[in-house]
């Protein structure tokens, strides 16, 4: 079987600057709904309910899914998911569509609490993995587990998590963040810029995750 850098390359994917191992978890529910999917679709085909096969592409990027998948278990869990404030902001947001939803509440104040402590942090996907298992056993009729899904696909993944990885990879000092922030012109105050510093901030730093009371 190739391997994951392999089969990025294939579609034409950055696979160098990145150990994909580290992303597998942050996609892994999206990775499972989407195998689950073209399980169905090829039953559908098989029973003659589908009308078109699946295509190549579908069939490669499946088996990179397999694959990042298969080597879950390695994953670095101080990976930054999104940063505490977006988080909150999303947590809020859907607490005021259902404020009856204690689930979403306790999310709210899980966030606010850990905001309060560190304005500049983020969550780590050990974090995301702790409170997914909790919402999950605790609240499972709860919109919060809904909301944490759109953590991981609402936070630092609509970034070019590669190029901005390989980045994080050189800093070795405040005079190279400075050099190389400028450098990819991330320097500026627009929000792409920010929420790109504040991941690199997370990956250079590193976090780990706290024992907190959900």
């Amino acid at each position: 079987m190739k391997t994951i850098a392999e089969h990025m390359e294939e579609l034409g994917l950055e696979a160098r600057e990145i150990d994909y191992r580290k992303l597998s978890k942050l996609y892994g529910n999206d990775v499972k709904s989407r195998r689950e999917e073209d399980l169905r679709r090829e039953a559908d085909f098989e029973t003659g309910l589908g009308r078109v096969q699946p295509r190549h592409i579908d069939l490669l990027r499946k088996a990179v899914e397999e694959a990042l998948v298969k080597e879950a278990d390695e994953i670095n869990g101080e990976f930054p998911i999104i940063s505490t404030f977006d988080a909150l902001q999303l947590a809020k947001t859907a607490f005021k569509k259902n404020s009856r939803d204690v689930g979403l509440s306790n999310l709210v104040t899980f966030l606010e609490r850990k905001w309060e402590k560190n304005k500049s942090a983020n969550l780590i996907t050990a974090d995301l993995l702790k409170m997914k298992d909790h919402f999950k056993r605790s609240y499972p009729k709860s919109a919060a587990k809904e909301v944490i899904e759109e953590f991981s696909k609402k936070g630092y993944s609509t970034l070019p998590v590669a190029d901005l990885c390989a980045i994080a990879d050189k800093i070795r000092s405040q005079d190279d963040f400075d050099y190389y922030i400028k450098e990819a012109g991330l320097h500026t105050n627009n929000p792409f810029a920010r929420k790109a510093r504040r991941f690199i901030l997370g990956i250079v730093n590193g976090e780990e995750s706290e024992e907190e009371n959900l």
